[in-house]
């Protein structure tokens, strides 16, 4: 997962009342939103009155008077509003990574103003997002103008259009996929890796929590590690040595925990490679940390002793890293976020060599890269990340030998509001977590023409909120059982189960 850029993700509470529509609104941000700083400290802001009246953004989207009386009860990616707002209140939020912040807006008859002018202690830097809604259509899609500024910097402001999100025309709850159990988790789940009756939950700041799975219909916390000071585990991989099961936490530092015993759960080592994402083959363990070109790997044959091997920076990757990465028979494959795929040679641990690189694409966010062997072909199954055309997935040519190697095959594209997120392949099977498309299943045996075979909708309007990253973020399998488990941030953990269609003998 990864920071927005260029987006801003608003959540409107709107009344249904005559205060919503009639005369100038104006309404401060609450107190606690940006808190954590001295006010003291941080300098003054030089985007201050600055986006602040309609007249300052383009006028060409808009219609006179279509703000009066303004209230919607809808859900956007970007975008929510409801009508039962506390007080009979507009109140306005923008999006803040998996959560969401109250910020000022102003509302006329003709413009509602977000605005969100915030400083960043860690680089000492303002930056402003405002949005200028001036058109509201009849299905509720809204129209307007964002203008983004950074340091002493604003961009032209831009057109936007935004309809209601919904469920794709026609979809049920789940094609091919049933809902067998799930359970709300106290924070945010984002990755999950199970075995046997146990998935192990990394959740951010809260540290792991190990779920038995036993009676999948009502699953139960059996366990949970929480560091004893802060970190943030965005990943979790799973590691069996000598009769005991161990997890390990992609964070900084990263850590690995011995969870034989779900209910005592302790750290037994702590390995100093910062990392977003970390993959497991055999007992060599490989990190990335999410920003730069970096790849490196311990050896965990003795997971209370890591030992290191190596580390790879790859040159003349831009200001690409490495944000998410796959490895199979000791070759990595590594998804450079605006660069492209980067694929190198691991199988002397001490000596990894870089096999060849696609060409470089920084239109797009590459995200999430998975190889696997479709009628004995190696084919790349790759997930773009953010909204727009680009997103999806993409299949590659995985043949060192062709002529066509790590060229694209064919690809697929759900819609333009959503992406996708993490992605796993079984043959000519692909699963992706889907953020508010929830879980989709597909069949790449034409790797030209990829062809959904299944889906399972796990977000809905009533639980939705501001964030952009919502729904089904992380999954894993368990094949044996036909069973899909997902890490979903909104609605917690929950166990899929899946026909013969979605999961081929």
């Amino acid at each position: 997962m990864a920071r927005p850029r260029g987006l801003l993700l608003v959540c409107l509470a709107v009344a249904a009342t005559p205060a919503c529509g009639g005369g100038d609104e104006v309404f401060p941000a609450d107190a606690a939103v940006d808190a954590g700083t001295d006010a003291t400290e941080i300098p003054p802001d030089p985007f201050e009155g600055l986006f602040d009246e309609g007249s300052e953004f383009p006028r060409t989207p808009c219609r006179a008077g279509s703000m009066a009386g303004f209230a919607r009860t809808n859900v956007w990616v970007r975008l929510r509003l409801r009508t039962d707002a506390p007080g009979g209140v507009l109140r306005t939020f923008v999006d803040d990574f998996l959560d969401e912040a109250q910020v000022p807006h102003t509302l006329t008859a003709d413009d509602l103003i977000i605005r969100r002018s915030s400083f960043n202690p860690f680089s000492s830097l303002w930056s402003l997002r405002a949005m200028d809604v001036c058109d509201v259509l009849p299905d509720g899609t809204l129209r307007g103008s964002l203008v983004e500024c950074y340091e002493d910097d604003c961009r032209e402001p831009y057109p936007f259009e935004v309809a209601p999100t919904r469920r794709i025309a026609g979809e049920s709850e789940g094609q091919h996929l049933t809902l067998l159990g799930e359970l709300a988790l106290d924070g945010r789940p984002l990755n999950v890796r199970a075995t046997g009756d146990h998935a192990y939950v990394a959740m951010g700041v809260g540290g792991l929590r190990i779920l038995s799975v036993a009676n999948p219909a009502a699953p139960v916390v059996a366990g949970s590690y929480v560091p004893a000071e802060d970190n943030y585990f965005n990943d979790v991989k799973l590691l069996e040595v000598a009769g005991r099961r161990y997890a390990v936490l992609a964070g900084s530092p990263s850590e690995v925990i011995d969870v034989t015993a779900p209910a005592s759960a302790s750290v037994v080592a702590t390995i100093p490679a910062p990392a977003h994402t970390l993959f497991i083959e055999g007992t060599m363990a490989y990190f990335v940390d999410g920003t730069s070109p970096k790849l490196t790997l311990y050896d965990l044959a003795d997971p209370r002793a890591p030992v290191y091997r190596s580390e790879l920076v790859v040159p003349n990757l831009s200001i690409a890293g490495f944000h998410d990465l796959h490895v199979a028979g000791g070759i990595a494959y590594l998804s450079a976020f605006l660069y492209g795929l980067v694929v190198v040679d691991c199988r002397t641990p001490t000596a990894p060599v870089e096999l060849g690189r696609t060409t470089r694409e920084p239109t797009r966010y590459w995200h999430s890269p998975w190889a696997t062997q479709v009628g004995g072909r190696p084919v790349i199954v790759h997930g773009d990340e953010f909204a727009g055309p680009a997103s999806g997935v993409r299949l590659l040519d995985g043949d060192p030998a062709s002529p066509t190697y790590l060229a694209t095959l064919g690809d697929w594209h759900l819609r333009d509001d959503i992406s996708t997120h993490n992605v796993m392949a079984v043959g000519p099977t692909v699963y992706l977590s889907h953020y508010q498309d929830g879980i989709r299943v597909l069949d790449i045996t034409d790797p030209a023409t990829p062809t959904q075979i299944g889906y399972f909708n796990t977000w809905s309007e009533e639980i939705a909120t501001a964030g952009y990253f919502s729904g089904a973020i992380g999954l894993d399998l368990d094949v044996a059982r036909r069973r899909i488990y997902v890490a979903d941030i909104l609605r917690g953990f929950l166990v899929l189960e899946g026909t013969s269609a979605v999961f081929p003998p």
